[in-house]
């Protein structure tokens, strides 16, 4: 459950709904599930052409190793480390493919002209300068016991070369800008299993169903935000 009645105060333009949203994600998570295999991955074309059910085809952008193993309250911690290469997978020529239809279905949608061949290239070479030097990193630990992740971590490190973006998206400043870099690390212990609190749903929340929770925008209304 989400307050939103603090947030709405700083929005200036009121479009940000007041009082209590919740969320069943829980419910959400287990529909997906249920999807997995039969509709999850035919619903979204990018997902369906690149196939990420196959293993070759994760193994060309996904790594999984097993590091050392570690102990914790007398018990053997497996750690798992995935790496993603999102780079390279917006350098394979089957995500341009698919980019490129995506792109001419939206113009087509808007009433827009045809997306040239030079203008395709500028976007697609823009994305890859931006994401050339992205990492992103995961590990997760199990205990070989229990089989519960006991803890999970991800480290993203995003150096961005501003000056040659600015460049290709045609504004190039005219002083050096200095690089950007950003990090993000994130650590998530767990330890409390199979002991979740009862929740009490707030007086007069709005409930949004599992089902809507890929259509906010006719909750919140805010310019922008995809239907």
């Amino acid at each position: 459950y989400l307050d939103l009645g603090k947030l709405a105060e700083l929005d200036t333009k009121h479009q940000l709904p007041k009082g209590w949203f919740g969320f069943d994600l829980a419910a959400y998570y287990r529909q997906m599930l249920e999807q997995q295999g039969s509709g999850l991955t035919g619903a979204n074309p990018l997902l369906q052409g690149l196939n990420f059910t196959d293993p070759t085809t994760l193994k060309q952008y996904i790594t999984l190793e097993r590091q050392a193993d570690t102990t914790q309250d007398g018990q053997t911690i497996a750690v798992f480390k995935t790496t993603l290469d999102l780079a390279g997978l917006f350098n394979s020529e089957a995500f341009q493919t698919l980019m490129r239809q995506q792109m001419q279905q939206q113009m087509q949608q808007n009433g827009s002209s045809t997306l040239s061949q030079a203008d395709f290239d500028q976007a697609m070479q823009l994305i890859q300068t931006m994401l050339k030097d992205l990492t992103i990193e995961m590990t997760q630990s199990i205990g070989t016991d229990d089989h519960y992740t006991h803890q999970i971590t991800i480290s993203v490190n995003w150096p961005l070369d501003v000056n040659a973006i600015a460049s290709m998206s045609g504004s190039p400043s005219k002083v050096k800008q200095p690089p950007v870099n950003i990090q993000f690390d994130l650590q998530a212990d767990l330890s409390q299993f199979n002991a979740a609190p009862a929740i009490t749903a707030p007086d007069n929340a709005t409930i949004i169903p599992p089902d809507q929770l890929n259509n906010l925008n006719q909750y919140f209304n805010i310019p922008g935000l995809p239907a």
